[in-house]
């Protein structure tokens, strides 16, 4: 009668596991440490204004939220005032033109030359 195997892969895979385990934790020590070093490098003084540029930063996308509203208020579709007139562009050979679509229903305006004073929403 031939004697049972040990069965050992499963010992194996723990032991395999454990060390990674152990290596990926070193790892992220050695991490930590080298971004606590970066941060004592770091000059406080010529990041004081963070806040300045956050606050900034939030009124521009405020205005910005703001103008989209009015264009989009202006641009309103006459025919089913549900959606409104996107600006699209097309290019030929005699230049760039233009056309406005709804978003909602098929209306559209005539194509119109681009000009530097036109206005893209």
């Amino acid at each position: 009668m031939p004697k049972p195997r040990k069965n050992t892969r499963g010992e194996k895979s723990d032991f395999s596991r454990e060390e990674k385990l152990k290596f990926e934790n070193k790892k992220l020590k050695r991490e930590v440490a080298q971004l606590r070093r970066t941060i004592k490098k770091m000059d406080v003084d010529r990041y004081h204004n963070i806040q300045d540029i956050v606050n900034q930063t939030r009124e521009d996308e405020a205005e910005a939220k703001a103008t989209s509203k009015k264009m989009l208020a202006k641009w309103k579709c006459h025919e089913c005032s549900e959606g409104h007139m996107a600006y699209v562009p097309v290019s030929r050979k005699d230049g760039m033109f233009y056309y406005r679509k709804c978003t909602e229903c098929d209306n559209r305006t005539k194509m119109k030359k681009e000009t530097k004073d036109t206005e893209k929403s």
